[in-house]
């Protein structure tokens, strides 16, 4: 077989493996609202290692736009050290998240990856005392912005979500006012 035949026969086989999924889909599918949950990890720099991350997201989707709305909550030990300043403890971390998901392809197709940005508050506690975390306990606030991309892959009425995101975060700690971070999650949404 020619490469030009190879080629020709592998967009054939991509074609039908997406219009047999696409035919049984509803065009109401191009809006809904979905809600479910979110498990990842978190790292943000200056902090020693990644954390696990989990969250409720709320979508509402009309074509080619969503919007979101997220509640996390996550908890990490850390270690903060530069040459001035030196702490370990642990880290409760409680934020808020809106977010616009613009979504380049038709709704019929099943996979649907799509780009996000939007902004975050987060509220903050800090214990430096790591041997009693039960006391000593010190809240903080934050916020900042966030840009990344994702994929869902819509099944009948239950969405499979994965969605990495780069995190800019303000926040007045130890001196320090803007911090960056990553976060990957993956998650599953029902729809509504």
């Amino acid at each position: 077989m020619t490469p030009r035949y190879r080629l020709t026969f592998v967009t054939s086989l991509l074609a039908l493996a997406f219009a047999v999924p696409c035919a049984a889909m509803e065009p109401e599918q191009a809006m809904y609202s979905a809600i479910g949950f979110t498990g990842g990890v978190l790292a943000i720099e200056d902090m020693d290692g990644g954390y696990f991350v989990g969250g409720i997201p709320l979508r509402f989707r009309t074509m080619p736009l969503a919007f979101q709305f997220n509640g996390e909550i996550s908890s990490e030990e850390y270690v903060y050290d530069d040459d001035s300043i030196y702490y370990e403890g642990r880290r409760r971390l409680m934020s808020l998240d809106a977010s616009l998901l613009l979504y380049p392809l038709p709704p019929v197709i099943p996979l649907q990856p799509y780009a996000i940005g939007g902004g975050h508050v987060f509220f903050a506690s800090y214990n430096n005392s790591p041997s009693d975390y039960e006391n000593d306990w010190d809240d903080d606030y934050g916020n900042g912005y966030h840009l990344g991309a994702g994929l869902d892959i819509q099944l009948d009425d239950i969405i499979l979500n994965f969605e990495a995101r780069r995190l800019w975060i303000n926040e007045d700690r130890w001196g320090i006012t803007d911090r960056e971070g990553f976060r990957a999650t993956i998650g599953m949404l029902f729809i509504l």
